[in-house]
């Protein structure tokens, strides 16, 4: 279970970032032909209170964000002041602490922007489109160019699949996104589950033989917390 935190929006909020002026559109990184095979393509490593701190670009966030443990571990840790902002997030809403101005160096020039500590750890420091438009870290995109006649093909492509005796088909299904505010909770569940006996862990592939095995999430309020339902079908 990842949380997912593409396209985080921020609501009643306004960005400061400096030197240069906001920008927006579609963006890509200058080196993306040579390093988009890179695992460390999209990440950016920046000084902040004289201590190094990790940050995934994110050209989806309007803010840029860190998480309350990755605060705590800065020694000089920086004053927070009080937000009144909305953050939002396809894992659902975020909570924020607060903000602070942080100062940084980049390529010889100081760059000063707004950072907001939100709940939890297993989540990663995020560096808003802004900023790493700012810094050049990413570009937009204003166009695409098509290609010639001559490069279009119109015609079906054959291809031969060569199966090996004995093989079965296996259906791979990535792992179903949780909400981020229900992380904890729903992982206490599962150890729980586990330990009981009632479901066991699995590190491998394994084949789904319909989509009424998959399991259903419901939220209690009352006793906030998660139950899992499952339904296996034979």
């Amino acid at each position: 279970m990842t949380p997912s935190f593409a396209g985080l929006r921020a609501t009643g909020l306004t960005t400061r970032v400096s030197p240069s002026p906001r920008t927006a559109g579609r963006y890509t990184t200058p080196k993306d032909r040579r390093t988009a095979k890179k695992k460390d393509a999209w990440f950016v490593t920046l000084k902040v209170k004289r201590m190094p701190l990790r940050f995934k670009i994110d050209t989806g966030a309007d803010v840029t964000i860190i998480t309350k443990k990755t605060r705590l571990a800065v020694k000089d840790k920086p004053r927070l002041e009080p937000i009144a902002v909305r953050l939002n997030s396809v894992g659902g809403q975020l909570k924020a602490f607060g903000q602070f101005m942080a100062v940084t160096k980049h390529r010889n020039t100081v760059y000063r922007f707004n950072v907001i500590v939100i709940e939890g750890e297993k989540i990663t420091n995020l560096l808003s489109r802004d900023v790493a438009a700012d810094m050049g870290l990413v570009c937009r995109l204003g166009h695409v160019e098509a290609s010639g006649d001559d490069d279009a093909r119109t015609d079906l492509m054959k291809t031969t699949i060569k199966l090996k005796a004995g093989a079965e088909p296996l259906c791979l299904t990535t792992a179903r996104r949780v909400p981020f505010p229900l992380m904890d909770a729903v992982k206490a569940e599962l150890n729980n589950m586990v330990e009981s006996g009632v479901i066991r862990s699995v590190t491998e592939p394994c084949v789904i033989r319909s989509v009424t095995e998959l399991g259903a999430l419901r939220w209690f309020r009352s006793s906030r917390k998660p139950e899992l339902c499952v339904s296996a079908s034979t």
